[in-house]
C-alpha cells in the first residue's frame, strides 16, 4: 500500500487525469480507492450501492467494490458476497446507459 506521502504526491496526477477524462462513472476498487472518493465507512455500507459525489464541481456516480486480493477477507462472508453481486449488477446496468 502506498504511504500517505506517496498518495499525496500522486494525487495531483490523478486529479489532472480525472479533469481530462471527466468520467460519468467511477468504480473504486479497494479501501484505498474508495476512501479517495467517499467518506470512510464500513464496506458493508458502501458496496452494492450507487453513490453520488462531487468531483471538481461535477456530479459523478461511484460504484465501489472490495479489493479482489486474497489478503482481503471481506468476501468470505456469504452476506457480503451478495453485496458484491449487487454491485456487479449495478455496474452492468449503469454501463448499458453510458454513451461509450
Amino acid at each position: 500500500m502506498p504511504s500517505p506521502e506517496e498518495q499525496a504526491h500522486c494525487a495531483p496526477w490523478l486529479d489532472a487525469e480525472l479533469d481530462l477524462i471527466r468520467p460519468a462513472l467511477i468504480i473504486p476498487v479497494g479501501r484505498l480507492a474508495i476512501d479517495r472518493f467517499l467518506e470512510s465507512e464500513p464496506l458493508d455500507r458502501l458496496v452494492g450501492r450507487v453513490h453520488q459525489a462531487r468531483l471538481h464541481g461535477r456530479a459523478v456516480k461511484l460504484i465501489p467494490l472490495p479489493h479482489p486480493s486474497g489478503a482481503s477477507t471481506w468476501l468470505n462472508d456469504a452476506g457480503r458476497v451478495e453485496l458484491w453481486r449487487r454491485g456487479i449488477e449495478l455496474l452492468r446496468e449503469r454501463w448499458a446507459t453510458l454513451d461509450v
